[in-house]
């Protein structure tokens, strides 16, 4: 039998999530101990944690490829979709956020960097660090049709164009506890602690 080196609980306490040392993530039912799921992850990587992402669908696997190159497996065993994230950063991912449509995530690190990946391709499409003046809050991010909402702790919003990756407005004096787009993309609401600020995605006007 393969060493257990990590063990979690789902969302509902209804399945037990375990990370063995060989690279195998098992899904069990917690009252009955039935063995649900079995993921073997590609040979040469060693598990750190697996975890139930917040929302109840993904299996967050933790690993490394030798002793620096940090991974991130993302697994639906609902599904069976799973895709490898080569992390940019050798600190373990602190939070993980699943955009809309669970295409992108939003990776924030201990040392306050937040990485925008594809899933399950991996693709690297933005990352933005503290040591560069962005501090974000992921939290109250969010993503619309071509725009990329991220406030951050220090009263600023950047607006990203999804395509150039690059800044498309930046919002002064805005504290954002939540934010979202409309269906349509052509406009974003942003929620602070004590007013509602609707947007034309186009500009800054409110």
């Amino acid at each position: 039998t393969d060493q257990i080196n990590s063990i979690n609980f789902s969302p509902d306490e209804k399945r037990v999530v375990s990370g063995g040392r060989g690279g195998d993530v098992r899904i069990w039912e917690t009252y009955s101990g039935r063995l649900m799921h079995t993921l073997e992850l590609p040979q040469g990587l060693m598990i750190n944690e697996a975890r139930y992402h917040a929302n109840g669908k993904y299996i967050l696997v933790k690993c490394f490829k030798g002793y620096s190159d940090a991974h991130l497996y993302i697994w639906n065993p609902e599904t069976g979709n799973k895709g490898l994230l080569s992390l940019s950063s050798t600190e373990m991912a602190r939070d993980i956020r699943f955009c809309p449509g669970d295409s992108t995530v939003l990776v924030r690190y201990p040392d306050g960097a937040v990485e925008w990946v594809g899933v399950p391709n991996g693709e690297k499409l933005l990352y933005l660090s503290p040591k560069n003046g962005y501090q974000i809050n992921i939290d109250a991010a969010a993503i619309g049709k071509q725009l990329l909402f991220l406030p951050t702790y220090n009263d600023t919003a950047y607006l990203f164009d999804i395509k150039t990756k690059k800044p498309a407005t930046i919002l002064k004096g805005i504290k954002a506890v939540k934010a979202y787009f409309s269906s349509d993309g052509k406009s974003y609401t942003v929620i602070t602690p004590t007013e509602v600020r609707k947007y034309d995605a186009q500009s800054t006007a409110p």
